[in-house]
């Protein structure tokens, strides 16, 4: 298996954060620009794709699904979200999770590694305030829809963040004062 491409991940990335007006949820045709991209990207990859749609605020947004192996009936959630929370580009938060999610999805598809489970490549959007803790979130719109459907989810994996990193003494912080002692500084 090949490892992920720096140069695709830059690209995704470059791609992502250079979106103006910035992709929060005030930005419809931001976040258009930057759905379209994550679909165009999982079907180069041979992913069959689907918008799960919602109202929100009286707009509308969307997830986009990606689905490998679909006919599988056990599932893999792996996720980002692709908004912002106010006026900043984002490229921690969550570029490069979009990213990563992207990549991923990329290294599935030339490897086509043998599983016993399906995998569902999702990108969401409405995860930052103010829909954050709201049925209006875009996960929460995905899970409910799984949950209704008794689709039978083996796991999720939501990336968030990943390109954050330094390894300067003392520079990780934990969301949970008790991960301090598991993890090296």
């Amino acid at each position: 298996m090949r490892r992920a491409n720096r140069n695709l991940l830059y690209r995704d990335v470059n791609f992502l954060t250079s979106i103006r007006p910035f992709r929060n949820y005030l930005n419809l045709n931001s976040l258009g620009k930057v759905s379209k991209y994550i679909s165009d990207e999982f079907v180069s990859c041979g992913f069959e794709c689907e918008e799960q749609k919602w109202e929100a605020e009286g707009n509308e947004y969307k997830n986009i699904i990606a689905s490998w192996q679909k006919k599988k009936k056990r599932r893999l959630i792996v996720g980002a979200h692709y908004d912002v929370a106010g006026d900043q580009p984002g490229a921690d938060d969550n570029a490069s999770a979009v990213a990563g999610l992207l990549e991923t999805a990329r290294m599935i598809s030339e490897n086509q590694p043998e599983l016993d489970y399906g995998i569902d490549f999702v990108a969401y959007c409405l995860e930052e305030a103010p829909f954050f803790t709201t049925k209006e979130m875009g996960s929460y719109i995905h899970a409910k829809s799984l949950l209704d459907g008794l689709v039978d989810v083996v796991g999720m994996i939501c990336y968030e963040m990943i390109g954050y990193f330094s390894d300067e003494p003392g520079s990780q912080t934990f969301p949970v004062p008790e991960l301090a002692a598991v993890y090296p500084d």
